[in-house]
């Protein structure tokens, strides 16, 4: 059997069909604002991390979320995606998300899952399965609306972007850090959504593979779909985000190119640390080097 055939039957086999399928959603046309935030504001703990954040990210954009340790990317990140909340009601403290012009809450869980798709910082898998049958996975929410053929090239097509195919039949819990990194991407990749939300995706990853990683999203963004990573890299940053927003305690305390935003006044600011900016010799996109 060839490994087409395998991954068709594997991924007919992890995807079961739902009995009312929500209906297929239509591309945002390029330009369209895909997540709206005004206003978010969250508080734990006696703290806040979030102090009435705005921001606009529309299609064909990759935007990146960055700023020091405890800044608020992460939450921001989740608040976006409709996965921070207070309690249980899926929404900041005040403030509002809307994805698509429409408000975050109206959204079913079914119906936000065909719509974007999160990769959070850490995932855990309780049973040995294989890469091929976790990225498959990602395919659960089209189950009813394609069929085996359209699952299994996704499924492919996910793989083959993250450098994976030779670990098709690996037990997941075999692999190394930076390979459960590709593979979880790969599921996300998958899911085949207009907005892909990403949380530091490059954390475990060697520079070859934190460049792959990077490429994908900007290539995915040049496509017409609509990407929120969050890095710390600050070079990855300058060199594939169309945008960039920098936060500190809690607010964004700049957005823009990253030409326009990465200066050292700003970043020795919110860093708390002296840095140069410098532009790189070939591409001149910002290069951040801390002083030492």
């Amino acid at each position: 059997m060839s490994a087409w055939s395998r991954l068709r039957r594997r991924t007919a086999a992890t995807v079961a069909p739902l009995s009312r399928p929500p209906q297929h959603p239509a591309p945002a046309p390029p330009g369209t604002a895909v997540v709206r935030a005004e206003g978010l504001t969250v508080r734990r703990g006696g703290r806040t991390l979030l102090d009435g954040v705005d921001l606009t990210v529309r299609a064909g954009e990759l935007v990146a979320l960055v700023g020091p340790n405890g800044a608020g990317k992460s939450t921001l990140l989740g608040v976006l995606s409709g996965d921070v909340g207070p309690r249980d009601t899926g929404a900041a403290d005040s403030g509002s998300v809307h994805l698509f012009d429409r408000p975050l809450a109206d959204w079913t869980p079914p119906e936000l899952a065909l719509r974007r798709a999160v990769l959070p910082q850490d995932s855990s898998v309780s049973f040995p399965f294989s890469v091929a049958e976790l990225v498959a996975m990602g395919r659960a929410p089209w189950a009813g609306l394609c069929d085996a053929d359209t699952d299994a090239a996704q499924t492919f097509a996910a793989m083959a972007r993250t450098g994976i195919p030779h670990l098709a039949e690996r037990r997941f819990p075999s692999l190394s850090g930076g390979e459960r990194a590709r593979v979880m991407l790969a599921r996300v990749l998958a899911q085949g959504t207009q907005l892909l939300m990403l949380d530091e995706p490059t954390a475990a990853l060697d520079i070859r593979h934190q460049e792959l990683v990077l490429s994908v999203a900007r290539e995915l963004a040049e496509d017409g779909r609509t990407v929120i990573v969050v890095l710390h890299d600050l070079g990855l940053a300058a060199a594939y985000a169309h945008r960039v927003a920098v936060l500190s305690a809690g607010r964004i305390a700049a957005r823009g190119t990253p030409a326009d935003v990465f200066t050292a006044s700003l970043l020795s600011d919110v860093y708390q640390h002296q840095v140069d900016v410098l532009p790189h010799p070939r591409t001149g996109a910002p290069l951040v080097v801390p002083r030492r």
